[in-house]
Order: C-alpha cells, then structure tokens, then sequence
C-alpha cells in the first residue's frame, strides 16, 4: 500500500515544528532558558501523552482481564530463558 506522507507522524512534527518557529516569543529573551518552539513542543508532547493515558485507562479499566492478560504475556516472554 501506498503511505500517505502527508499523514505520517513525522510530517506532523514538522508542520508543528514550523508552526511553532513562526510564532513571536512574547516573553524576556534575557530571562528565558528554552526557546519558545522548545517549550510548546514539550506542551504538545505532554498532552499528547495524556491523551494516550486516558485511552489506556477508559479501555483497560472497564476490561481488567484483557490488561491482566497481556501483562502476563509480557511477563511470559521475558521470564522465559
């Protein structure tokens, strides 16, 4: 199948990135460590994970069973020399 560049992970990354070059840092450059890009990525990166967090926990919540059985297939996998 053919991907779909435009889609991809990265190419989100990128307009992200170029969006948050274009934005003028409004704050003291002087008392500044990161740069404004660097924080809003970070941001970006936080919620992001929260949002996969909440996901987690609404599907394995609600489905105990299937979260303990995957922890068992992990911990399977790996304690088996």
């Amino acid at each position: 199948t053919q991907q779909k560049k435009h889609l991809s992970s990265s190419a989100l990354r990128k307009a992200l990135s170029s969006y948050f070059n274009e934005i003028n840092d409004p704050r003291q450059q002087g008392e500044c460590i990161f740069s404004y890009h660097d924080d809003a990525v970070a941001l970006r990166n936080v919620f992001e994970f929260k949002k996969l967090q909440n996901r987690f926990n609404r599907f394995y919540l609600i489905n105990p069973n299937i979260f303990l059985n995957q922890l068992r297939k992990i911990f399977r996998h790996f304690l088996t020399f």
